[in-house]
């Protein structure tokens, strides 16, 4: 029953093994949680974990694209591959907002160019970009640019608006710079 009335993604590790499931709300039930993640077991740690929906290579100039969610993440794969652009882009999502050490060092091994910040157009949004420009620039010290979507929109509903075309979206970003820790702090709360 935890699963009904949602469609459910698998969860894999490194060596494709799944390692539990997530399930995205399609019933529109304001009660109902967006999205259920795997709880805490011994396979699956949530501060540990990065969903990415295939493992291709990525070009020289390819960017690892932070989003905040699984279906996020499977539109803008299959709009790239759609448009025959799937090694410009790798999108990854730690299935929120939060972000740790451990997340942020695996997003930046993706790829030698700056990982690309595009988390949703709300206020919880510009939240997680701060936390994420925080742990990538401030803390470990390297690059990410940002992309900005319409208030309430998310790469996904912005790729169903502007069709194939609209992941150019994604190549229009501006630099993220080191961040004031005590900002940042103050923004995430």
């Amino acid at each position: 029953d935890a699963f009904r009335g949602r469609v459910v993604v698998p969860v894999r590790d490194g060596q494709a093994r799944i390692e539990g499931f997530i399930g995205r709300d399609v019933t529109g039930d304001p009660r109902a949680a967006k999205y259920r993640n795997p709880t805490l077991t011994a396979t699956f740690d949530k501060s540990r974990f990065l969903y990415r929906p295939t493992r291709h290579r990525l070009a020289n100039d390819g960017h690892a694209i932070v989003v905040e969610g699984v279906m996020d993440a499977l539109a803008m794969t299959a709009a790239a591959a759609e448009r025959g652009q799937l090694n410009a882009y790798a999108p990854v999502t730690t299935s929120g907002l939060a972000v740790s050490r451990v997340q942020a060092m695996k997003v930046s091994a993706i790829s030698r160019n700056p990982v690309v910040l595009a988390l949703d157009g709300d206020d919880a949004g510009a939240t997680g970009t701060a936390r994420w420009a925080d742990m990538l620039v401030t803390q470990l010290g390297g690059q990410a640019e940002s992309v900005r979507f319409l208030a309430g929109l998310d790469p996904a509903e912005w790729l169903s608006l502007h069709g194939l075309a609209g992941i150019d979206a994604f190549r229009e970003r501006v630099p993220v710079p080191q961040v004031d820790r005590s900002i940042a702090m103050e923004v995430a709360r």
